[in-house]
């Protein structure tokens, strides 16, 4: 039997093809937005609105509901990536962090980037 017809063949065309895929979602993971997403997204509801873990849990909740989108792409063991404007407008939501938006002329998830990301984000 020869190698190209062979079991053995097919298998490891089957690791390579794993492989592959599994480099370029590496690659891809890489390169995701650290501002969008859920871990970012708690820091500023945190230090916004001083939100509780359980509001928190409820905004989240709201946020990959309206935002299917990045529901759909996301990997499970990879970041979220979500869109800025659903974010923003998801947090709004809470009256604590509206009026402290609002207060401050916080207009866009762009000028809390900006406001709250220091070094280390």
């Amino acid at each position: 039997m020869k190698y190209e017809n062979s079991m053995v063949k097919i298998a490891d065309d089957i690791i390579r093809d794993q492989i592959a895929d599994r480099n370029v979602q590496n690659k891809k993971q890489k390169w995701h937005d650290e501002y969008a997403t859920l871990k970012f997204f708690r820091y500023i509801c945190r230090n916004v609105g001083n939100l509780q873990e359980g509001e928190i849990q409820r905004l989240v909740w709201k946020l990959k509901q309206s935002d299917k989108k990045a529901v759909e792409k996301h990997l499970k063991g990879y970041a979220w990536e979500f869109d800025y404007e659903k974010m923003f407008s998801i947090m709004t939501q809470n009256p604590v962090c509206q009026k402290v938006c609002q207060k401050n002329k916080y207009t866009s998830w762009m000028h809390l980037i900006s406001r709250y990301c220091t070094e280390d984000c």
